[in-house]
């Protein structure tokens, strides 16, 4: 060491030799204790990123699986949808065919019924014919006396009375009549019961020369209220017809119409020669039509 002035002392410089020592020593410890601190701190930062990092993974992965079971739990939802939806179809079609299939129960039903009641009637009728053919009015019986009587019999009556029944039954809903326009119409006999007006029917025989030279014909007189379509005429005839010769053939009672003729003075007409329809006459090549009473 060197000291001013001139003067050196070596044994100086001996003792301070330890301390620099040491003080080298202390500064390699302190760098050492430093470096070790460096070194841990960035070790914990480096712990803490990779932690921070792991956790983020572990956050990003939870995320997605969450997503992933959305989508699993959206899939399932929408599978139970359809299948509740096919379910409530396959429902609808089973409740749609039961239904068809009742339906066409009930009418084979009906058909086998109505079928059955038909074949009932025919035999019953059949029955009745045969019966009615081999039965007679009257029957022999002996009496107490031992003669022979001749009695009316009750069953014949009683079969009379059920043709008549079952001929009421049979005839058609609607008659074939002619209007006042000379054309054939389609009545139906209710509303000719309930709304059409009684009729009447007017007959005059040996009246004068006017008119007992052409034929009068009184139209009948039908309610305006009553429902009438018109028909062919030839279609009528041939109807009726079949239908006589078959009443005729069964022999069932045929039902009568009674004419009342009245015998009328000569003042009773008196309107009559006034009509402006008296002297009417057809043009050439036209019928003659019944027309109704001037009003």
């Amino acid at each position: 060491m060197y000291y001013p002035f001139g003067f050196n002392d070596p044994f100086s410089d001996s003792l301070r030799a330890p301390q620099r020592r040491w003080a080298a020593e202390e500064e390699a410890r302190r760098r050492k204790i430093k470096a070790a601190e460096v070194a841990r701190r960035r070790a914990e930062q480096e712990m803490y990123y990779r932690l921070r990092a792991a956790q983020e993974q572990e956050e990003e992965e939870r995320r997605q699986q969450e997503y992933l079971l959305q989508l699993e739990q959206e899939r399932q939802r929408e599978e139970r949808a359809s299948l509740i939806r096919q379910r409530q179809r396959e429902e609808e079609q089973r409740r749609s065919y039961e239904a068809a299939r009742l339906h066409q129960e009930r009418v084979e039903a009906e058909e086998r019924r109505r079928t059955q009641q038909r074949s009932q009637k025919n035999f019953r009728t059949f029955e009745d014919d045969f019966d009615e053919d081999n039965e007679t009015e009257f029957q022999v019986v002996r009496g107490h006396d031992g003669r022979l009587y001749q009695v009316r019999n009750p069953a014949f009556q009683q079969r009379i009375n059920r043709l008549q029944q079952r001929e009421e039954e049979t005839q058609p809903e609607f008659q074939l009549v002619r209007g006042p326009d000379g054309r054939v119409y389609r009545v139906n006999k209710h509303n000719k019961k309930k709304q059409t007006q009684p009729l009447s029917l007017d007959a005059t025989i040996g009246q004068k020369e006017n008119f007992s030279s052409k034929a009068r014909e009184i139209p009948i007189v039908q309610s305006s209220k009553m429902d009438i379509d018109p028909e062919i005429d030839n279609i009528t005839t041939k109807a009726t017809n079949t239908k006589k010769d078959k009443k005729s053939k069964n022999g069932k009672k045929k039902k009568k119409i009674t004419v009342i003729v009245e015998d009328a003075s000569d003042s009773e007409y008196e309107d009559e020669f006034k009509s402006p329809w008296r002297n009417r006459r057809p043009s050439p090549g036209e019928w003659m039509e019944p027309v109704e009473h001037f009003q």
